[in-house]
């Protein structure tokens, strides 16, 4: 929805405030990028981090002919890509993604870790599983579906928060029961967007906080 997500940028951003340093593409299903045309009508977008694939839908086509009308920075990423910014938050890329799996991102601010995974599918958590994927957070992987939230996997992230984003009332029966049963045995904090709404965090590299809202 363009209007969910203007209104969380809204809670997130001054008013004021219409830029965005970075877009990054996670992915290009239409779920995804449903709600992206109306942000780019309202905000600037100072670069773009994408897979190195395009979309066929309609609402794939819309979005990079605004895209392309605006004429920004593309960047494929790779394993390892690293974006830093001034106030010592650092992104770091932990799988590029392709044409049916997402970027996965590591945000680190000194000891708090991040993981996002997206949609994240098995081959690709089995790599990730090559690498150090411990985090502070971890954003579960698709929804709460039960293929990818293995107990290894979660077992080696080892998170101390975990956030499921996920519909209320969903079609596909999410997050799975399997899937929750093993999150209970690997993190002390589980929040769901369907039962907590937006969750916010904040930290000072050290302590956590968190609001539901």
């Amino acid at each position: 929805s363009g209007r969910q997500l203007s209104t969380a940028l809204g809670d997130a951003m001054p008013f004021w405030d219409r830029r965005i340093d970075l877009l990054v593409m996670s992915g290009q299903s239409e779920a995804h990028l449903a709600g992206l045309a109306g942000v780019l009508d309202r905000y600037q977008i100072g670069a773009v981090m994408y897979t190195g694939h395009r979309g066929e839908s309609s609402i794939a086509r819309e979005v990079w002919s605004q895209l392309e009308e605006q004429d920004l920075p593309l960047t494929v990423p790779t394993v390892g890509t690293r974006i830093e910014a001034a106030d010592g938050v650092r992104l770091t890329v932990m799988d590029p993604g392709s044409d049916d799996t997402p970027i996965v991102l590591m945000l680190i601010y000194e000891e708090a870790r991040f993981l996002l995974t997206g949609d994240l599918d098995e081959t690709t958590q089995a790599a990730l599983g090559q690498q150090s994927i411990d985090a502070t957070v971890l954003q579960v992987p698709d929804n709460g579906h039960e293929r990818v939230s293995s107990e290894d996997f979660l077992g080696m992230v080892s998170p101390q928060v975990s956030v499921i984003s996920v519909g209320a009332n969903n079609r596909f029966g999410l997050p799975h029961e399997a899937t929750l049963s093993r999150l209970q045995d690997v993190t002390p904090l589980l929040y769901r967007t369907d039962q907590h709404g937006t969750i916010h965090m904040w930290t000072d590299g050290s302590l956590l906080w968190i609001r539901e809202r």
